[in-house]
């Protein structure tokens, strides 16, 4: 898992199509209220999932890392976070970058990191928005939860 977090991290800094979420504001976060005070949004945390794992037949068996990635965007009017305009990006653009930056980008681990290959990397399931915050700042956020999954043979 510590693999794949760091990789995601990295191919959602490398993908130009996010440029407009600063790098420093790609992170791996312990929980999903807290955002740190450095980052200025649109942001995007990357938290580690539940990992199922399924008995195959033959010695092997099925791992499926689930992470889930967040974009958190500042609330400036009604419906604009949400949907965007020419001049701001709303968390359904945010979204649908995540989704295409990292659905089925099956080179997120190489080998040389230790990790075994990836098999199919699928969203399976995308949360409502929600709002929340304080009396200096309101902020809306949405999660997409992705699948990473592998198959693995126990050796003998």
């Amino acid at each position: 898992m510590k693999e794949l977090l760091l990789a995601i991290k990295a191919r959602l800094q490398a993908d130009t199509t996010l440029g407009y979420v600063r790098d420093h504001d790609i992170y791996i976060t312990e929980d999903e209220m807290l955002i740190p005070a450095t980052v200025r949004f649109p942001a995007i945390a990357i938290k580690d999932g539940p990992t199922p794992y399924r008995w195959e037949t033959n010695r092997s068996y099925i791992r499926n890392d689930q992470v889930r990635v967040t974009a958190y965007q500042s609330i400036l009017k009604p419906e604009i976070t949400i949907i965007g305009s020419a001049n701001f990006t709303g968390l359904l653009d945010i979204i649908a970058d995540i989704f295409t930056s990292l659905t089925n980008h099956r080179a997120l681990i190489l080998a040389a990191n230790g990790g075994p290959a990836i098999d199919s990397v699928f969203p399976i399931d995308e949360e409502p928005s929600i709002m929340y915050g304080d009396e200096t700042e309101m902020i809306q956020r949405k999660t997409i939860i992705f699948e990473y999954t592998r198959q693995k043979t126990i050796p003998r």
